[in-house]
């Protein structure tokens, strides 16, 4: 595979589908490990108490979206598809905070089952 084809593959691996209401949904991209740093909360003394995903993330690890049409995006718009696009992507998740909230957690799902999996496979 030629360096492109290598960094497409791998980062195909690490994108998900999350299913919203009415049939839609987003694909996310799961936050690298290096990624998740800024993910990771911690108390007074630096201990990591947990993690959390907020707008910034879901913005930042959407790649793809389907089932989406430009009436739900803008009142009164047809009800033609409308291509994945990041910036309609922010505008759209901005003013939806039940989608907001899904898409968060379902990173923060990604990201502990990827821990969880290198544990495992450290372990062996």
């Amino acid at each position: 595979m030629s360096p492109e084809q290598l960094v497409a593959a791998a980062l195909a691996a690490r994108a998900f589908w999350v299913p919203l209401p009415d049939g839609r949904r987003v694909r996310l991209r799961r936050p690298s490990e290096y990624d998740v740093r800024s993910m990771v909360r911690r108390d007074a003394g630096g201990k990591v108490t947990s993690i959390a995903a907020d707008l910034p993330d879901v913005k930042r690890f959407a790649v793809d979206w389907e089932g989406f049409r430009e009436c739900d995006i803008v009142p009164n718009g047809a009800g033609d598809p409308v291509a994945f696009d990041a910036e309609v992507f922010g505008v759209w998740v901005e003013d939806r905070r039940d989608a907001l909230a899904t898409l968060a957690q379902a990173l923060v799902d990604a990201v502990i089952a990827h821990e969880t999996a290198q544990i495992a496979t450290a372990k062996n």
